[in-house]
């Protein structure tokens, strides 16, 4: 499950790759992993979760660095304004990430605005580019298990406003997605995956956060319990109850 945040990639000035490096680089990440969740998260990188097959290994994406977040910011072209940061009612972590990219976004001098709205008008703005936040924070659970889950619906160009709220498009992503699909044999697709994760990461197509870790108690006389990547983790066909 990836925590992230979309940019509005059609917008001025997130539509500028420098803006959207500020962006990334004004996120306290240690400070969300460590001190907001107490250490139940871990780092993620990059678009498709760590622990999937086509993720990058030991990409090193973005720090907390409010030097280099000012020194893209200069780079940027065009009048700024004031950024839109959106979280969702009734997802703490949402608005808290939203509240804590503020935070840093003040401190390098960018004027913000923060919007938190329950998800059915959050919804409805993630379909249409005017209506949609300059930034927003969500979640991208295992719909499926593949690459193509995270990669694909938050990245192509053809999922803009139905998964890919913030209207990326960069045709060599697309291309390579394509290629992606047009095989079933792993082997050949994981490292056009690897390439996408990098090259999105490069480009700041979002702000990649955390994987959520998973944590499965149960009493001492239940065994057979699975891992499932899908819905809550549980695979409970296997269970038995001593």
């Amino acid at each position: 499950r990836l925590f992230h945040a979309f940019m509005h990639y059609a917008r001025h000035p997130t539509s500028d790759i420098n803006f959207r490096k500020a962006l990334c680089h004004a996120f306290d990440y240690d400070g969300w992993i460590n001190n907001i969740l107490g250490g139940s998260v871990v780092r993620n990188t990059q678009v498709i979760p760590n622990p999937m097959w086509g993720a990058p290994k030991n990409w090193p994406g973005y720090d907390y660095d409010l030097d280099k977040a000012k020194m893209y910011l200069s780079k940027v072209q065009g009048p700024l304004r004031e950024i839109v940061v959106a979280g969702m009612v009734g997802y703490e972590q949402s608005m808290q990430g939203a509240a804590l990219l503020q935070n840093g976004l003040n401190r390098i001098g960018v004027q913000t605005r923060l919007v938190n709205e329950p998800f059915p008008v959050t919804s409805q703005r993630m379909r249409d580019p005017e209506q949609m936040y300059d930034v927003l924070f969500i979640w991208r659970s295992t719909y499926y298990a593949d690459p193509y889950n995270w990669a694909g619906e938050l990245l192509a160009s053809n999922r803009r406003g139905n998964g890919n709220a913030g209207f990326y498009s960069n045709p060599e992503i697309d291309k390579l997605l394509d290629q992606a699909l047009a095989t079933t044999d792993q082997e050949k697709r994981a490292p056009l995956y690897e390439q996408v994760a990098r090259l999105s990461s490069e480009d700041a197509a979002g702000l990649y956060i955390h994987n959520t870790k998973w944590f499965g108690p149960f009493r001492k006389n239940v065994s057979g319990v699975r891992f499932c990547p899908i819905g809550d983790g549980q695979e409970m066909r296997w269970v038995s109850v001593a």
